[in-house]
């Protein structure tokens, strides 16, 4: 019952009372406890639709299975959408040379910078000086005109011959971790007094040439050796000093010294 039914019948239950009220009779209270009817909420006495059983149906628990015939539209799908699986590689990947790593990766029988395969990688490509730039570009130890690949474009070389005490003290300097104290790379022992070594005494790199000739560095093999010609003229092993080298106005000093050497 709705609660503008209740309304209508409490009215008409107040105008029986006082019907009866003038007739004499009395009129019984009403109950003020509503019916069940009454105490219903609106939400409980709201139509519900017909329960059809609907909810109960469930969906089937497998798909059905693919005929034969579906299945060349399934692929089709799969390649338009990019869901086909990629097939698996018929074999490993070649070995790739490593360029900056010692070892043959490829197997190919050469080696790092030594092969092809490297020549264009950066550790392989040799660098170029930048002349006047202040730095080492190439890593050699020698910058901008102390390098001998500057010398085209840095002025004239004006320096004097060194003293015999001035190449004794560069040797002291440069050399003595090879060369000197019992440490011999070789034969070259270039202790103090230097020239008791090295002049006239044939070099075991190159046999056929002296360490130090006395009147030319042409033919000194010591001069050949810290300017970095040594391999021109059949020479072996590295530059002298190896790890940083001389600035070439250090090497033309040396190269006088040597051209002004007199025989004893």
């Amino acid at each position: 019952m709705s609660r503008g039914c209740l309304t209508a019948a409490a009215t008409a239950l107040a105008l029986a009372a006082c019907d009866s009220g003038t007739s004499g009779a009395a009129a019984p209270t009403p109950d003020a406890t509503p019916t069940a009817d009454a105490a219903t909420t609106p939400a409980q006495n709201d139509a519900q639709p017909p329960d059809t059983g609907a909810s109960d149906a469930k969906a089937p628990d497998a798909a059905l299975p693919v005929t034969d015939a579906a299945l060349p539209i399934a692929d089709a799908i799969a390649d338009a959408t990019g869901d086909a699986t990629p097939p698996a590689p018929d074999a490993a990947a070649p070995p790739v040379e490593l360029c900056d790593r010692p070892g043959d990766e490829d197997r190919d029988g050469r080696f790092d910078c030594a092969d092809p395969d490297c020549f264009a990688a950066a550790v392989c490509v040799p660098a170029v000086e930048v002349c006047g730039n202040g730095l080492d570009d190439e890593g050699d130890g020698r910058a901008d005109c102390c390098d001998p690949d500057c010398t085209a474009v840095c002025p004239p070389l004006e320096v004097e011959a060194f003293t015999e005490a001035e190449v004794q003290m560069l040797f002291d300097t440069e050399c003595d971790v090879c060369h000197m104290d019992g440490r011999r790379d070789g034969t070259l022992a270039l202790d103090a007094p230097f020239l008791a070594t090295t002049l006239g005494a044939m070099s075991e790199q190159l046999r056929e040439m002296a360490i130090i000739t006395a009147g030319d560095r042409q033919q000194s093999y010591l001069f050949h050796k810290v300017n970095d010609t040594h391999m021109q003229i059949g020479g072996a092993g590295l530059r002298m000093p190896v790890e940083t080298g001389l600035c070439v106005s250090d090497i033309e000093r040396l190269g006088l010294y040597i051209d002004a050497l007199v025989v004893p």
